[in-house]
């Protein structure tokens, strides 16, 4: 919950928050899928909603993690990359109060 954040950094709490960001609700979108095929998947991605299909297929909306984590008074890095991660990680270590890393993945890549 957002209100944690701010709780966090009102109580000076050092934690740090790893978001896995995957522009959606990813997993449910695969559970969609398997079990109704690809057209039947609903509101599991963030996209806009196209104006002649009424379904939500157009561009990716883009949410800023890391803003808004630091708008409620945290630090916060967006990263893409296992470098980019260790380098985050060090630096949310070395930070006086909380903070978050924001990891952007692959929306549809699931491990085996």
């Amino acid at each position: 919950q957002p209100t944690e954040i701010v709780t966090a950094v009102q109580e000076r709490k050092k934690i740090i928050l790893i978001l896995l960001d995957n522009r959606g609700h990813q997993c449910i979108r695969s559970l969609q899928v398997a079990k109704f095929g690809p057209d039947a998947e609903f509101g599991t991605q963030l996209r806009e909603r196209k104006a002649d299909t009424g379904r939500l297929e157009g561009p990716q909306v883009e949410v800023d993690l890391a803003a808004n984590v630091a708008s409620m008074g945290a630090a916060a890095w967006t990263v893409t990359t296992v470098e980019e991660f260790t380098d985050a990680l060090e630096k949310a270590r070395a930070a006086s109060g909380p903070a978050a890393i924001v990891c952007q993945v692959e929306p549809w890549r699931y491990l085996s």
